[in-house]
């Protein structure tokens, strides 16, 4: 078939309307012509198979979402990446950007050599991709996922108040340091989210309530009124109580 004829098919046009949609440049032949070879199209017309790099990326994208509610609830662990990420917009070119803020004071030694050591592990590249969708998106390509999953919906608000505690630079104390040497925080460690639970909807629904007050304080600049939990509770349960 010729390329005109593969695109007369895929279109549902005359071969003379797809040469005039190419000369105006029409949204949907650009994207067509960037995106895929006239081969994989052709395959595509005669056999209705999906082209193999969209096979490949739908299997990279199964499951993003848990990888990126570990991601952000692992927040001290990752807390240089998310600073990158809220400070600059962007995750691009972390390693530079990380010994810029290590320059300003903004993260101690230790940090700088741990995001060195494991910046390929932590943030993997089909999650930075995710990221950086998500971030074009406004994050509504997460919460969309999240509710389609059936996941927790309290995690685009333990996002918000990644994002916030940094803007307002209290990020360590709402999570807790990363050397431990600060026993207590105003977030407690989350659910342990894909575990079965006895009446896992009420731990849900009792710690948004606790991440909803942590965000109204960080607004108002009141945390030092909330109650602090130790960074020692595994996680959060109907028995997790404020020290």
């Amino acid at each position: 078939m010729t390329t005109g004829e593969v695109f007369s098919k895929l279109l549902g046009c005359s071969v003379s309307g797809y040469f005039n949609w190419k000369k105006q440049k029409r949204s949907i032949v650009v994207f067509l012509e960037k995106c895929f070879s006239k081969e994989e199209l052709e395959t595509y017309v005669l056999t209705g198979e999906i082209p193999a790099k969209i096979e490949f990326a739908n299997r990279m994208y199964v499951g993003m979402e848990l990888k990126m509610a570990y991601f952000i609830t692992n927040a001290v662990k990752n807390k240089l990446h998310l600073l990158i990420l809220f400070t600059y917009g962007s995750l691009e070119d972390a390693p530079k950007k990380a010994l810029e803020l290590y320059n300003k004071n903004l993260i101690c030694g230790e940090e700088l050599l741990y995001f060195i050591e494991d910046h390929s592990n932590n943030l993997s590249f089909e999650l930075s991709l995710y990221i950086k969708e998500n971030l074009n998106q406004n994050w509504k390509i997460f919460e969309r996922d999240i509710a389609h999953g059936g996941i927790n919906d309290w995690l685009p608000l333990y996002l918000e108040i990644i994002e916030l505690s940094i803007k307002h630079n209290c990020f360590d104390k709402v999570f807790g340091k990363f050397d431990t040497a600060q026993e207590y925080k105003y977030v407690p460690n989350p659910p342990e989210m894909f575990a079965l639970y006895q009446g896992w909807e009420d731990i849900d629904a009792r710690y948004k309530d606790v991440l909803t007050n942590v965000k109204k304080a960080i607004l108002k600049n009141t945390l030092n009124s909330l109650p602090v939990w130790s960074i020692y509770d595994t996680s959060f349960t109907m028995e997790t109580k404020p020290e």
